[in-house]
C-alpha cells in the first residue's frame, strides 16, 4: 500500500477511535448483535422482535428514514426474518460477495420496497444491518461514501463493484487482518467526505457534518469559535493526491 494512503487510514483510526458519537454509537450497536443473536430455537415472535429492534437502533443512530415510513421497519424486518438465523444470513451474504449473483435472495433484499404501499427502498438500512450482522464484512451503501467514490447509480451490485475495485488499489487486501477491509474503506471514505461537506458549506452544515467525528469538548468548542480541532486539520493536511487518482482512474 502506497505511504501517503497508508497515513490517510492511520489519521481516520486516530479521528473515530476516540470518544465520539460515531464510535460511540458503533459499539453500541456491535454489542446488541452480539448479545440478541438469532438462533434456530428461538420463536419467529422473538426472532422478529430481535430484528425489529436491531433496524431500530441503526435507523435512530444513521437516520435512514424508513422508520417514517409506515409499517416500513415491519415490512424489512419481516423479509429478513426469511433468512431463518444469523448464521443463514452471514452465508448468504458471504455468497453473494463472492458470486454476485442477481438472483440470490440478499440482491432482491436489497432491491424490494417496503412500507406503505410498497414505495420505500431500505438499500442503505439493510447494508448497515448485514454490515453489523457480518462483524463489518459487508460494505455500507452510503451517500457520503457513494459520492466520494463517484457512483450515482442504485444498483447494489454495481456498487460493490466499484467498491471492491477501489479496495483492491488500494491494497486493502495486503493487510493483516483483511476481513476489516470492508470497515476500513469505509471509515476513510467516510471521514474524508464528511471532512469535505465541512470544507464545503456553510457553518450549519458544518456543525452537523462535524458531530460523528468530534468528541464532546471539541464540538463544544468548535461551536464558539468555529475553529477546527488540529486532528482535523492535520487530516486536511494530509497529501490525497494518490486517493484521488484512483477514485479518479
Amino acid at each position: 500500500m502506497n505511504a501517503k494512503i497508508e497515513e490517510l487510514y492511520n489519521q481516520t483510526n486516530i479521528i473515530l477511535n476516540r470518544e465520539t458519537s460515531y464510535s460511540n454509537n458503533k459499539e453500541i450497536i456491535k454489542n446488541y448483535f452480539k448479545d440478541k443473536q438469532i438462533t434456530g430455537n428461538l420463536e419467529d415472535s422473538n426472532k422478529l422482535l430481535i430484528i425489529k429492534t436491531r433496524l431500530i437502533l441503526i435507523d435512530g443512530v444513521y437516520s435512514t428514514n424508513i422508520g417514517r415510513n409506515r409499517f416500513g421497519l415491519e415490512d424489512l424486518a419481516k423479509a429478513i426474518l426469511q433468512f431463518k438465523t444469523d448464521d443463514n444470513l452471514k452465508e448468504e451474504c458471504k455468497n453473494f460477495l463472492d458470486s454476485k449473483n442477481k438472483n440470490s435472495k440478499i440482491f432482491m433484499l436489497f432491491h424490494n420496497k417496503y412500507g406503505f404501499k410498497k414505495t420505500i427502498g431500505a438499500m442503505s438500512l439493510i447494508s448497515k444491518y448485514l454490515y453489523f450482522l457480518t462483524e463489518f464484512q459487508f460494505p455500507i451503501y452510503d451517500s457520503v461514501v457513494k459520492d466520494q467514490i463517484k457512483y450515482s447509480g442504485k444498483d447494489i451490485l454495481k456498487y460493490i463493484e466499484r467498491v471492491q475495485v477501489i479496495m483492491n488499489k488500494l491494497g486493502l487486501d495486503d493487510y493483516d487482518d483483511k476481513d476489516d477491509k470492508y470497515d476500513k474503506f469505509d471509515q476513510l471514505f467516510w471521514v474524508k467526505g464528511k471532512i469535505e461537506l465541512v470544507w464545503d458549506n456553510k457553518k450549519g452544515i458544518k456543525q452537523i457534518s462535524y458531530k460523528g467525528l468530534l468528541t464532546k469538548e471539541e464540538l463544544d468548542n468548535y461551536e464558539i469559535d468555529n475553529k477546527d480541532p488540529e486532528i482535523i486539520t492535520n487530516f486536511k493536511n494530509q497529501d490525497k493526491t494518490e486517493l484521488n487518482n484512483i477514485i479518479n482512474n
